[in-house]
């Protein structure tokens, strides 16, 4: 059977404890990128976020999945790619149980213009008659803007209402850097502007390390460490199954045989590539009960038999240099034992 087809865009959201609203969510995907919708069914725990590019959205997957969400792991995956219809409206926008809209509205410059990499600028503390040409027309000093955006929301009389923040993306890395430097707390019609950078990706030469130990791939099966002692196989099954087919996933009990696993587990696809995705994913910066998860490629079969007979070598070797140890110990004491006895002897002979 063809798998599902992923968007690189749009994530779901599960198991979501009930009365979870829209803005929470809308709030805290917002520090990784802009947010194109929220959909949020009434009473519902799943809920759709789409995001406008990939890497803020493979970023903000990285850095949520699995953590502390009012107080229960954020479940996350990958929406199919069809998950919206084709040719929908796709206007930014974040949809809550009450039918109320967050829209965000923007001005950008040619699209076959691409902007670096870390140049997206949140703010906070606009006034709400400030407009997008203003915004630009305060920050264009510092560099050529790409993007400007202004999140708004949908008055019931259907009337669009700022809500005083919005986003500001330049074509050059420098520019950002330059108008945080200059532009913090600068005022724009009577507000004092509060400018976050958007998250960074991880280092170049991390994630060069991090590509050499995924290419190096010896199987499909992932040894996972530090895993929190309070975790269930269900909860690794629900991490690592958005990836592909599982075989397996096992947590080792303790020698006893009962109680809590041991802090560590497996994870076995059924298909290299779904292995290695997994490892794209999740090997960065995974947390699970807030305990940040160690992955690294698990030893075939073979390797782990020999990696066995290895260590049962190692202590019978260790045991028969005990048991020579102990040996010349009893022949020792069985030596002084003879002499005290003789010593005895002559002892009495002499009295």
């Amino acid at each position: 059977e063809t798998p599902t087809a992923r968007s690189k865009t749009v994530l779901l959201a599960k198991n979501l404890p009930m009365g979870t609203k829209t803005e929470e969510l809308q709030n805290l995907f917002a520090k990784y990128g802009l947010v194109n919708r929220v959909l949020l069914p009434p009473f519902g725990i799943t809920a759709i976020i789409e995001m406008q590019e990939a890497r803020e959205a493979k970023n903000a997957f990285k850095n949520l999945a699995y953590t502390n969400f009012n107080h229960c792991p954020l479940y996350l995956e990958w929406a199919p790619s069809n998950v919206f219809k084709e040719g929908e409206q796709t206007t930014n926008c974040v949809q809550n149980s009450k039918n109320t809209e967050v829209l965000l509205t923007d001005t950008k410059v040619d699209e076959a213009e691409k902007p670096e990499d870390d140049t997206t600028i949140f703010i906070k503390n606009l006034n709400f008659k400030t407009n997008e040409e203003a915004i630009e027309h305060h920050f264009e000093k510092c560099g050529k803007v790409y993007k400007v955006t202004v999140a708004r929301k949908r008055h019931p009389n259907g009337s669009l209402l700022p809500i005083g923040y919005g986003f500001i993306q330049f074509m050059f890395k420098k520019a950002a850097l330059k108008a945080m430097k200059e532009m913090q707390n600068s005022v724009l019609d009577d507000h004092a502007l509060q400018l976050k950078l958007s998250r960074q990706s991880a280092s170049t030469q991390k994630n060069f390390e991090r590509k050499r130990v995924i290419e190096k791939q010896p199987g499909t099966k992932i040894l996972i460490r530090n895993i929190p002692f309070e975790a269930t196989v269900k909860d690794v099954k629900e991490l690592f199954s958005s990836f592909g087919d599982l075989k397996f996933v096992r947590l080792p009990k303790k020698l006893s045989g009962v109680g809590s696993h041991r802090g560590f587990g497996f994870a076995e696809f059924s298909t290299k590539s779904g292995a290695k995705k997994a490892m794209e994913s999740l090997g960065e910066s995974t947390h699970l009960y807030g305990r940040r998860l160690a992955l690294e490629w698990a030893l075939e079969e073979s390797e782990e038999r020999d990696a066995f007979d290895s260590r049962k070598r190692d202590v019978a070797n260790n045991v028969s240099e005990l048991a020579r140890g102990m040996q010349c110990s009893c022949k020792l004491m069985i030596q002084v034992i003879r002499a005290e006895h003789a010593s005895m002897s002559l002892l009495w002979e002499m009295l």
